[in-house]
């Protein structure tokens, strides 16, 4: 067992001068999302969808919206006070009128069939209703199955070759011509030509892929990922 930060902090020494930038990948497409450079980072990109999710469901138009609103903005729940309000029990209309506006939104949408609602709520203020702390950026990773990127650093929920076939389509549009170049820095056993290399984060087996040639991950293949594999501890 090894400790992940340990070797983030070693591997991260170890990036290729071209492959720079921090990405999600969605269904193998590259999504810009460094917040030091670009408008969003990999948090806020993930927390800007779930509020889409939300207003669409209740009616609310956001694609005028660069940056979408929170529902308590007063123009945003005016308007969905606006859409439902007919729909509403007396029992929620007087919790609305008491401020509980993510209350009633939950029961509302509950009621009309959104299961996941009470989870996306919690997943946007960052913590549930115990208080527990809770990370964007895990939701995308386990619901949508997307890849965050930062680098040559990869962190996907599962494996599978799907996955990978997504990683490499995104990894090629993300980085382009940079993965067909050399460094003689990366030149090893397993890696004589100094090809791009990169690192793989397993959220649901804890393991952790290092240095893995372009060329390897090409085969789009989890067995053959199997000699860069590490079990890790946090």
């Amino acid at each position: 067992m090894i400790k992940l930060k340990s070797l983030l902090k070693s591997f991260l020494l170890k990036e290729n001068r071209n492959i720079q930038g921090e990405w999600w990948f969605q269904d193998g497409n590259a999504v810009y999302a460094d917040g030091d450079v670009g408008d969003m980072n990999h948090e806020a990109y993930v927390i800007d969808i779930l509020k889409r999710q939300i207003l669409d469901a209740l009616d609310v138009d956001t694609s005028n919206y660069d940056f979408v609103p929170y529902i308590n903005d007063d123009e945003i729940s005016n308007e969905i006070f606006s859409n439902i309000k007919d729909e509403l029990t007396p029992e929620e209309l007087q919790k609305w009128e008491d401020g509980e506006i993510g209350t009633v939104i939950i029961s509302y949408l509950t009621r009309q069939g959104e299961k996941d609602i009470k989870n996306i709520l919690y997943y946007i203020r960052g913590r549930d209703d115990k208080g527990h702390t809770l990370d964007p950026r895990e939701y995308a990773l386990v619901h949508w199955g997307w890849q965050r990127v930062k680098t040559n650093n990869i962190q996907t929920q599962t494996l599978t070759s799907k996955d990978l076939s997504n990683i490499v389509s995104g990894l090629y549009e993300a980085y382009g011509d940079a993965l067909e170049e050399t460094n003689p820095d990366n030149i090893t056993d397993e890696n004589p030509t100094g090809e791009p290399t990169f690192n793989i984060e397993v959220m649901s087996t804890r393991s952790w892929y290092e240095g893995i040639p372009i060329s390897v991950l090409e085969k789009k293949s989890a067995t053959a990922l199997n000699s860069y594999r590490h079990r890790y501890e946090q």
